[in-house]
């Protein structure tokens, strides 16, 4: 292999390397979310309980 080559294949495993820890992120993101999500409905449920009373 040329050293061309042998770089090459180094800057798409960097690339690679890179978009893996994004995903990573964006997965833990979406789960925050989630989580922050599922507490505001929950709260809204509780304070509309309490109004109705």
């Amino acid at each position: 292999m040329t050293d061309k080559h042998i770089n090459n294949i180094a800057e798409i495993e960097d690339a690679q390397a890179g978009l893996r820890e994004s995903i990573a992120a964006t997965k833990e993101l979406a789960e925050r979310t989630d989580d922050l999500l599922q507490r505001h409905r929950a709260r809204d449920e509780r304070l509309s309980v309490n109004d109705d009373a």
